[in-house]
């Protein structure tokens, strides 16, 4: 103090404790912990997310064309017959096949031949619509869904597919065709199976009646338009 005995300075003794120390560190540490765990839930949730979804595409997709599989394809066409059933809506199947496809194998190789397949394959998707349903049925044979289509409009499409393939110039091998038969679902089918059968049975017909054409099935009935 001064000579007036005024403050002139204070003294300020700190004491350090070492326990609100410790809790802030351990606040801390829960923190960081707390930051590593919601992160590692994240990683692993998107890593599963995506083993997920990459097991649903290979389970239902053609490794070839990336088309749907056979068995992807029976579950639209399904869910499109009882539909139809149910609300009397008519839909058309596509059965195709490439003529001769056993000599484009035989005389090019299997590369060549995976590629004829896969520019077939983008060719058919390119000429329907995004609802439509394409996919592969089993080696050189492709088959597609109409859903809300009549008759006539399946038979445009068919042509319109064959017309397209008929103009193409595949590498190395040059022109190919291909056959369809064609079909709807009518009130007499018991089955899906029996809607793709009678696809079928088209598709053999025009294989016999010359190839590169399009034949429907009609009740009991084959006609054939080119």
């Amino acid at each position: 103090t001064g000579i007036n005995k005024m403050n002139i300075g204070y003294f300020v003794e700190i004491i350090s404790n070492s326990h609100i120390k410790d809790i802030y560190k351990k606040q801390y540490l829960i923190f960081i912990l707390s930051g590593l765990i919601i992160t590692t839930f994240i990683i692993f949730g998107f890593l599963y997310i995506k083993e997920r979804t990459y097991l649903k595409i290979i389970s239902t997709t053609d490794y070839l064309t990336k088309l749907y599989n056979r068995s992807r394809f029976l579950d639209f066409a399904n869910y499109e017959f009882e539909r139809g059933k149910r609300y009397n809506s008519s839909f058309i199947i596509l059965m195709m096949d490439i003529d001769f496809f056993k000599k484009i194998n035989d005389t090019y190789g299997h590369n060549i031949r995976d590629n004829v397949l896969k520019s077939i394959s983008d060719i058919i998707s390119t000429q329907v619509r995004k609802t439509d349903v394409v996919a592969r049925w089993g080696g050189e044979e492709f088959i597609c869904l109409l859903p809300n289509t009549a008759i006539t409009e399946g038979h445009i499409v068919a042509n319109r597919i064959r017309n397209k393939i008929e103009k193409e110039n595949f590498f190395k091998v040059g022109k190919v065709t291909i056959s369809i038969g064609v079909t709807e679902n009518t009130r007499e089918c018991l089955s899906v199976e029996e809607i793709i059968n009678n696809a079928d049975i088209a598709l053999y017909s025009s294989k016999q009646n010359g190839r590169n054409r399009v034949t429907i099935w009609q009740e009991n009935t084959i006609k054939n338009m080119v």
